[in-house]
């Protein structure tokens, strides 16, 4: 019950056009169907209720959480509080715990050490040490994989963890205040678009380098 409420909030104070724009910006050409489009609205919405500030300096969260959440219920006030703090990241799995658990760590947050995440659908199809790319939500007793996202496969980790480090770490000095986790969360759906042009980029230099004959086919039904 809660995203619906929390969208016609979004619309209601930053405009349906807009809205529409920055959900196409969270999308690539590539993403189809229902559920890559609900993870483009759904990371739409968190960069801007979370991260874009307004002229006043505050995001739209500050200024739902100053006039107390009207419209939400109790749990879902608590809910929004801790969700403030959602960033996208790249988070490692340690350990598979049962068919709801896992432990991780935060790449670009090794200092937090080893959390608990809960995310039924992600351990489901998880193996050790495999890295997300993706929103994550620190609530008080366990963490949430909040959108989608892609997996940064050993293929192309060091390239990609290389351009996180070194090429977004350039372009935030110009922005006083503005981190790495912003930068990625602002710019979520180029990052994951990236993600993907270097594991094609990859495959084709590894073809190239073959010395036999080849040939690639796609089957839709």
């Amino acid at each position: 019950s809660l995203m619906p409420k929390v969208l016609r909030y979004v619309v209601s104070r930053y405009g349906q056009e807009k809205v529409e724009d920055v959900i196409a910006q969270m999308s690539s050409d590539d993403d189809q169907g229902k559920e890559f489009f609900a993870v483009s609205v759904g990371a739409a919405v968190f960069r801007i209720l979370f991260v874009e500030k307004e002229s006043c300096g505050q995001t739209l969260a500050d200024q739902w959480a100053a006039e107390g959440w009207p419209g939400l219920n109790n749990d879902e006030r608590v809910m929004m509080q801790n969700r403030r703090n959602s960033r996208v990241t790249v988070i490692e799995i340690q350990k598979i715990l049962d068919h709801q658990a896992m432990e991780c760590i935060d790449l670009l947050d090794p200092d937090r050490g080893k959390f608990i995440l809960f995310d039924r659908n992600t351990v489901s199809r998880a193996a050790r040490f495999i890295r997300l790319f993706t929103w994550l939500t620190h609530y008080p007793c366990f963490s949430r994989c909040e959108h989608g996202g892609v997996e940064i496969t050993d293929f192309i980790a060091d390239e990609f963890l290389s351009f996180i480090t070194k090429d977004v770490s350039k372009k935030i000095k110009k922005w006083p205040g503005v981190t790495v986790k912003d930068y990625l969360s602002l710019n979520f759906g180029e990052c994951c678009a990236l993600a993907r042009h270097m594991v094609e980029e990859k495959r084709k230099a590894v073809f190239s380098t073959m010395d036999l004959h080849h040939c690639m086919a796609t089957y839709q039904i």
